[in-house]
């Protein structure tokens, strides 16, 4: 189960309406080219391309719904309610790297990050490493190639 905050609800709610909007034209996109060039896919490449679009936005729909079906979601008050010592969704963290670079990023819920602008969901390879630490605590994830130690060195809200 996946955490979404208030903010991260909407932006499901808003996914899923414009890809309602997508498939609806798409689909009104493939009635069009059935009538003009048949719906056989040998004869008619557009409807066969559009066809495969409506299966994946279809398959995307799909997707959204469930993930926003089986999260739960947390409002201000509950951000809010939670120990002001720790990581946790909400807060503002500082962290250090091997090298002595500093990265600050708000902790989000599910799929609100946006890295070039600070902020990391909770359930990321680095929001997984740091989530319930304090300050001078030591979280590791990896990437491809290597593992990555990071030292908590503020939490703010």
């Amino acid at each position: 189960m996946q955490i979404l905050t208030s903010r991260g609800a909407d932006l499901f709610k808003e996914r899923i309406a414009n890809t309602e909007r997508l498939l609806k034209e798409t689909q009104s996109k493939k009635g069009r080219a059935a009538k003009v060039g048949g719906d056989d896919w040998h004869d008619n490449f557009t409807f066969e391309q559009l066809e495969r679009e409506e299966q994946m936005l279809g398959q995307e729909l799909k997707r959204l719904r469930e993930i926003l079906y089986v999260s739960q979601v947390i409002d201000q008050e509950q951000i809010n309610s939670q120990p002001k010592d720790e990581v946790r969704i909400g807060s503002t963290v500082t962290i250090e790297y091997e090298d002595g670079k500093t990265s600050i990023f708000s902790i989000s819920g599910h799929g609100e990050s946006s890295p070039e602008i600070g902020i990391i969901a909770y359930d990321t390879p680095i929001g997984k490493s740091i989530m319930r630490k304090k300050v001078g605590d030591t979280g590791v994830f990896r990437t491809e190639k290597t593992e990555i130690h990071v030292t908590i060195k503020n939490i703010a809200w």
